[in-house]
């Protein structure tokens, strides 16, 4: 269960990225797989570091959602006299809190790895003309910089 786990998430990351391939070229999906396959693996250390960071700032946005969610239904209604388990709502409300933080953090991750893509095609294409200088700062450390000078 554990391989077929691993063989889902990493199929399901070259599938979407193959999306966006697609949808930047217009062409067909075994195509845009090929594509993208080998710019990520040329870029692997940037792939696995992006999609590293971007988890965990999607999981912190999460935790922070469902914890201020939870201590608003606990400051609403631990105050009611009426209501006298309020653990069970405000956990539903937790629940339901993290499944729509969710879906609309899931959207904002396909927006980073959409960014990412079109950065990488860029800097192999064009050579990061259409960047920023901000966004080339970031992206490209000082070693690779000082390479392509030469």
């Amino acid at each position: 269960m554990c391989c077929l786990w691993i063989f889902e998430k990493i199929i399901k990351y070259f599938t979407t990225n193959t999306y966006i391939e697609m949808a930047v070229y217009g062409q067909s999906f075994c195509t845009s797989a090929k594509r993208v396959f080998a710019l990520l693996f040329e870029n692997s250390a940037r792939a696995a570091t992006i999609t590293f960071l971007g988890d965990f700032c999607l999981f912190l946005g999460k935790v922070m959602v469902v914890a201020i969610t939870g201590i608003i239904g606990m400051c609403l209604l631990k105050g009611n006299e009426n209501i006298h388990y309020w653990t069970v709502p405000t956990f539903f409300a937790c629940l339901f809190g993290f499944i729509i933080v969710s879906a609309f953090f899931s959207v904002y991750e396909v927006g980073v790895e959409t960014l990412f893509i079109c950065f990488l095609e860029d800097e192999k294409n064009f050579g990061g003309s259409f960047m920023s200088e901000n966004m080339k700062n970031v992206m490209i450390p000082d070693s690779i910089k000082v390479e392509t000078k030469i």
